[in-house]
């Protein structure tokens, strides 16, 4: 059966809000031949087409390490198999599931590349001042790292109105707060805390 430009963005229209599969089955089609028509038109993003810098890497792995990886897949829609790839090689946690940032505070190896990377990428998901407290570092020495690593975007004096966060917001819940955060250059610590704020009205 040939279909029409129409009916393939249609397709593919459901298969970015439901699934490649569940599109498939819907419509009577393969889904291989979903995915074919997706490299044409590129109407959703697919896991082959997306691309991790190694600092986001170790975000979302540091994300599964506090959350658990089911948690990291919705957040920010990146597969198990993906995940444990990176881990085989950055050892962001173990297999056992003892995460590394609470060996490295209990080892106090505060002169690790390791040990700085934790620290921050906790306190791009938590906020300075929790990384602070529960690692027991100096604001100083954060700051420091950060300038060098730039784990987490500083800009925290910049305003953004209601209409913006939502805008923020709204982005997240779809594309995943890490692609968010990336986009408009705020931290997924402040996403989250316009997220709740936004279901508590």
């Amino acid at each position: 059966m040939a279909y029409s430009h129409t009916e393939k963005i249609t397709i593919l229209n459901y298969a970015k809000e439901y699934g490649t599969i569940a599109a498939a089955r819907q419509f009577g089609v393969s889904s291989c031949t979903v995915v074919r028509w997706n490299r044409r038109y590129k109407i959703y993003e697919t896991q082959e087409m997306r691309s991790f810098s190694l600092t986001q890497k170790m975000e979302i792995l540091g994300y599964a390490e506090q959350h658990g990886m089911t948690a990291a897949k919705q957040e920010y829609n990146v597969d198990f198999a993906v995940m444990r790839q990176w881990n085989k090689k950055l050892k962001i946690y173990n297999q056992c599931g003892r995460k590394q940032n609470v060996q490295y505070k209990n080892k106090h190896e505060h002169g690790s590349m390791a040990y700085k990377i934790a620290v921050l990428r906790y306190a791009k998901e938590h906020g300075p001042s929790a990384a602070i407290r529960f690692f027991d570092v100096s604001m100083s020495a954060l700051q420091e790292w950060n300038r060098k690593l730039k784990i987490y975007p500083t800009r925290t004096k910049r305003k953004f109105s209601d209409e913006q966060k939502a805008e923020i917001v709204s982005y997240a819940e779809q594309y995943g707060s890490e692609n968010a955060a990336r986009k408009y250059t705020v931290s997924c610590f402040q996403i989250n805390n316009w997220r709740n704020a936004i279901k508590q009205r």
